[in-house]
């Protein structure tokens, strides 16, 4: 299915902006324009708040923010005072110039709702705020409101991620993939290696090494092959390359860069050793290339890698296809980190990690 919802939400806003400034000018309010009245609108509901917590429920990001209020501080609309408590922290206050605005401000939205809503029920009215709310709580479930180092967002997409498996029926996926299980596991293989997913807390554990935090990528394969399959997917036994995915023309280009460089590259010259580490993960010979396998990276997920030895002419060349309905299985960009663990595990058992 089409949607334009970002398009449209991207429209009225800008409409919405325009809408707002042409009111302040014939109602010859000039103290504050629309973007001032966002950060005015929070801090009526409550000041004394810091930049972080401004900038997180204006929707603004700090870097814009930072000029803005340098201006409005000039215009005798705000101070910024440091906080007692904690020194890093610079804390924004209205001034009673600013106070004595939201009668302003009140009038011109009072109107712009007027505008907006022309037409609409009470009834019309509440549902689509409800769903407006809907999308709001969508986004913000996968944007963090701010930046964050990658082990954090890491931490963050392994607790979102296990909260969504709580969602998804169970035993409907245990009968899907024919997965063993018991009241308090379900167990899956992954390039051979063993993990378990706690059906009480969604945590994925390793059954080959207890003590160790499973790695990420196992981890998003994993939620992402319960949460993305369709529930009709099935292999065809049509092999191939990434580009001719359905939905993987944006995203081709660094594949290929990605798999010449991380599979071809270390294993020039080496291709006794290629092929024992393909052994070694179990990979089904074919009779392609100078080392042809088809490895499973999940029971119902085939991987094909063709390998071609460099020589005098040549440099080594590699490639790996994928079943086409691999992207009914996983999303994907989890096909590109799906790529990714295979290549290292390669390394690792050849010894050239």
């Amino acid at each position: 299915m089409n949607t334009n919802g970002g398009f449209l939400v991207t429209k009225v806003k800008q409409l919405s902006d325009r809408v707002f400034e042409k009111i302040l000018n014939e109602k010859k309010i000039d103290a504050f324009n629309g973007a001032q009245g966002r950060i005015l609108y929070v801090l009526w509901q409550k000041d004394g708040i810091s930049i972080k917590t401004l900038s997180e429920q204006c929707g603004l990001a700090i870097t814009s923010l930072t000029s803005m209020l340098e201006r409005m501080e000039k215009q005798g609309l705000i101070t910024r005072v440091q906080d007692e408590k904690d020194k890093r922290k610079t804390l924004l206050f209205l001034t009673d110039t600013a106070r004595g605005l939201k009668r302003d401000y009140d009038e011109v939205s009072g109107q712009m709702g007027q505008i907006f809503y022309r037409d609409f029920s009470d009834e019309d009215i509440e549902r689509f705020e409800s769903y407006l709310n809907r999308i709001r709580t969508n986004l913000e479930r996968w944007r963090p409101k701010t930046a964050a180092p990658r082990d954090d967002r890491n931490a963050m997409m392994r607790e979102f991620w296990r909260r969504r498996f709580l969602e998804l029926d169970q035993e409907e996926l245990i009968r899907r993939f024919s997965l063993e299980s018991d009241a308090g596991q379900i167990r899956i293989s992954y390039y051979g290696r063993h993990y378990a997913v706690d059906r009480a807390t969604g945590s994925i554990l390793s059954c080959d090494a207890p003590q160790e935090t499973v790695e990420f990528g196992p981890l998003m394969a994993i939620y992402h092959l319960f949460w993305y399959s369709k529930p009709d997917a099935a292999n065809t036994g049509r092999f191939v390359p990434f580009r001719e995915l359905k939905n993987a023309s944006q995203f081709s280009s660094a594949f290929e860069k990605t798999v010449a460089t991380e599979l071809a590259t270390p294993f020039d010259g080496h291709l006794e050793a290629l092929h024992r580490a393909c052994e070694a993960l179990s990979g089904e010979p074919i009779e392609q290339g100078d080392a042809g396998y088809v490895f499973h990276a999940f029971d119902c997920m085939p991987v094909m890698m063709v390998f071609w030895n460099g020589d005098e002419e040549f440099s080594a060349q590699a490639n790996l296809l994928f079943d086409v309905s691999i992207t009914d299985f996983t999303h994907v960009e989890t096909v590109c980190a799906v790529a990714g663990d295979l290549m290292r595990r390669l390394r690792e058992l050849a010894g050239l990690a």
